[in-house]
This record gives structure tokens, C-alpha cells and sequence, in this order.
């Protein structure tokens, strides 16, 4: 028996799977439910439509995570920017300090 006609009903989903009931009413026709009751799925329907949920969620997560890494690197490049002003302001003061006493 080929895997593609397997066909599985809500009970499957519930005690096998360990989808919550409000999932399953919620992605059913994503799923592919094609009876009302018991609600049946074929199998390789429900479990590309839960690979391509993971697959979106690990998506987002990626993103999400190399923006806070841009946005740290933006903070760590003005924050080197400002330290590097500082200091070439500390410089310019030192040298004029250096030639104010030279020429005293």
C-alpha cells in the first residue's frame, strides 16, 4: 500500500501527531480535510503542510536573528565612530596643550 492513499482522521492527528484540536480546525482545509465527520486527511497532505509551517517558522527565526545582529553591529560601528571623534578631539586638544607650553 503506497503512502500517498493513506488516509488518517482527526483521532490520528490528535493522539499520534499531538496537534491540539484548535490547530486542527484551524489548518484543516490547508490540510486538506476532505470530510466533516470525523474530519480525514490524506497523510502526505497534513505532513507537507506541517514541513512547510516549520519551514516558515525556522525562516522568520533566521531573519529576525541576522537583523538583531545588524542592529547590534550598527551600534558597535557608531559607537567605535564616536570613540574614534573622541579621541581624535583628545589629540588636537593634547597637541595644542603641547604647543601652547612650548611657546610660553
Amino acid at each position: 500500500m503506497s503512502t500517498e492513499k493513506v488516509i488518517v482522521n482527526e483521532r490520528y492527528l490528535l493522539e499520534v501527531l499531538h496537534l491540539t484540536p484548535s490547530f486542527v480546525a484551524r489548518h484543516s482545509r490547508a490540510m486538506g480535510c476532505f470530510c466533516r465527520k470525523p474530519r480525514r486527511f490524506f497523510l502526505t497532505q497534513v505532513m507537507a503542510h506541517l514541513e512547510m509551517l516549520a519551514a516558515e517558522a525556522k525562516t522568520k527565526s533566521n531573519r529576525q536573528i541576522m537583523m538583531q545582529r545588524a542592529r547590534i553591529r550598527t551600534v558597535q560601528q557608531l559607537a567605535d565612530r564616536v570613540l574614534k571623534s573622541k579621541a581624535a578631539e583628545t589629540n588636537v586638544a593634547d597637541f595644542a596643550q603641547y604647543f601652547e607650553q612650548r611657546s610660553v
